[in-house]
């Protein structure tokens, strides 16, 4: 009897046994098939992923071409939605453009490419569901790429401050794209120019150019080249064209031409906006030519400058020996010529203009729009613009204009209550009064500069 119950408990010890080896096999066939179908699902996420991309990258393309963006130029198949978003539909995908924020930034309305800092795209036709994000990098590290980079058009930013000391720079014409400065700035800039425009551009054709400062530039004609002459020298650019814009940039450093010279830029035609900048550059000449136009901030302007101040000095060349040098000679604060259609409005001039027949603490001559203007009279006892219909004015007298202030009425912010002064988003006024950590008044600056400690006089 005990050997049958002993047989009887071997029995069931192995069908318990085989019941689990069972169960494991089963377990391990079944996390198999669970990871095989995980690898599947992957495997599809991947091409959805890698598809994405490429929908991604030919969106790139296209926004890279620069200027402004709409839905309808981007060819068929792209439409833009209520909300804002654009449609693929074409290749299955929604597309969300992003500023830095996270801000949507709607698809159907002009939109400057500098502006866009992500692109989100979304798979409709997948059943995964997901999206992916490109982030629009700064790749321009060194003088060197800036150079060679600002050659095409499209999108670029800088990564970090650009130093271009001991760099030989070949002025850089730079057709419809964007340079975001991000910020920061181009230090040591040199250049020694032979070519009818000059500066850190030659020439600005259909382009932006924001968040950007120049510092410490020296920035010289020379006569001595077989060119046709300097026709316009900018410590940004020589020449402005196609409806280009520059904001909220900066340059400081030394600047001398025998044309077209301004702090920041050369000449800017019809169509063009300098907006929300300034210059704290000394302009100045160093060639003797009979056609010249010197500025503070732009040397011939036929375009639009808002929002921005020049602290910098400005001399001609008067040659009281010989006075035919000096009939087409106009030098200003802000432009040497304000001409047909050229708009100036909320500008101020802080530094001091000097030694030419036809000057202005402005403007050296105005033929078009002039608005909402200060000068510091305290500096120069001129009118802000020269009477073009009197040549004959003796530069010694220049009547000043209820526009020119002391310095004390500059530094007062009850000088610039006119509306047009917008001190909510686009001015700063540093004033003990208003911020007493600052232990004395400064002209206004721009806000976008970020403290009170950066307003002039610094």
């Amino acid at each position: 009897m005990k050997i049958k119950k002993s047989k009887a408990s071997v029995l069931v010890a192995s069908l318990i046994i085989m019941g689990i080896v069972l169960i494991a096999s089963l377990s391990i066939a079944f996390v198999a098939v669970k990871e095989r179908r995980a690898s599947i699902e992957e495997s599809k996420t991947t091409v959805v992923f890698q598809s994405a991309d490429q929908a991604v990258e030919a969106m790139m393309a296209k926004i890279y071409r620069g200027g402004f963006l709409y839905a309808n130029q981007l060819g068929v198949g792209y439409s833009c939605d209520a909300s804002g978003i654009l449609i693929d539909s074409t290749h299955g995908y929604t597309i969300e453009f992003l500023d830095n924020n996270s801000n949507r930034i709607f698809c159907n309305t002009s939109v400057s490419i500098g502006d866009i800092a992500r692109i989100k795209v979304t798979s409709t036709t997948s059943q995964v569901g997901r999206a992916i994000e490109a982030k629009i990098g700064c790749d321009i590290t060194t003088c060197q790429q800036l150079n060679s980079h600002l050659t095409a058009g499209g999108y670029h930013c800088l990564a970090n401050d650009i130093p271009c000391a001991g760099v030989y720079w070949n002025p850089v014409w730079f057709s419809h794209g964007v340079l975001d400065g991000k910020g920061f700035v181009v230090k040591n800039l040199t250049v020694s120019a032979f070519n009818s425009y000059a500066g850190l551009f030659s020439t600005l054709s259909n382009a932006t150019v924001k968040n950007l400062g120049i510092v410490n530039a020296n920035v010289q004609y020379d006569p001595s080249g077989t060119g046709y002459g300097n026709w316009g020298t900018g410590i940004l650019a020589g020449v402005m064209t196609s409806y280009s814009l520059v904001s909220n940039c900066y340059t400081s450093g030394d600047i001398g031409g025998d044309g077209y010279e301004g702090g920041i830029i050369g000449q800017m035609y019809e169509g063009t906006r300098l907006d929300q900048s300034y210059s704290t550059a000394k302009v100045h000449v160093n060639y003797a030519n009979k056609e010249r136009f010197f500025g503070g901030l732009v040397g011939y302007n036929q375009g639009n400058i808002t929002n921005s101040y020049s602290t910098g000095n400005v001399s001609g060349n008067y040659f009281a020996s010989d006075p035919t040098y000096n009939t087409t000679q106009f030098t200003g604060g802000i432009v040497g010529y304000n001409g047909i259609p050229g708009t100036i409005s909320n500008v101020y001039f802080g530094g001091t203009v000097r030694d030419s027949l036809q000057l202005g603490t402005i403007a050296g001559a105005n033929m078009s729009n002039l608005f909402n203007y200060f000068y510091n009279v305290d500096k120069n006892p001129c009118t802000a613009a020269y009477d073009y219909s009197n040549h004959s004015l003796p530069i010694t007298s220049c009547p000043s204009l209820t526009n020119g202030k002391t310095t004390s009425e500059m530094e007062d912010n009850s000088t610039y209550s006119d509306p047009s002064w917008n001190f909510d988003t686009i001015w700063l006024m540093a004033k003990p009064n208003i911020y007493p950590f600052i232990s004395s008044s400064h002209y206004p600056c721009l806000k976008w500069q970020g403290s009170v400690d950066y307003c002039p006089p610094y």
